[in-house]
């Protein structure tokens, strides 16, 4: 409880601090940009990975 109190008066600071908010924000979509940025990379690695066993799998049926 102390620690969301703490929260709690930390967010009403930047409330009442427009660059605080706007500063908090570009944080958190600095963050999101990574996090998007990571799951674009481990998506098109599997898709590689994916086209490749599909290609080894299908020379051997042939």
């Amino acid at each position: 409880m102390i620690m969301d109190s703490a929260l709690a008066v930390e967010i009403i600071k930047k409330v009442e601090n427009p660059d605080g908010v706007m500063s908090v924000m570009a944080s958190a979509g600095h963050y999101a940009g990574h996090l998007g940025v990571f799951f674009l990379l481990v998506v098109s690695v599997y898709i590689y990975i994916r086209l490749f066993t599909e290609a080894i799998t299908n020379k051997d049926k042939e």
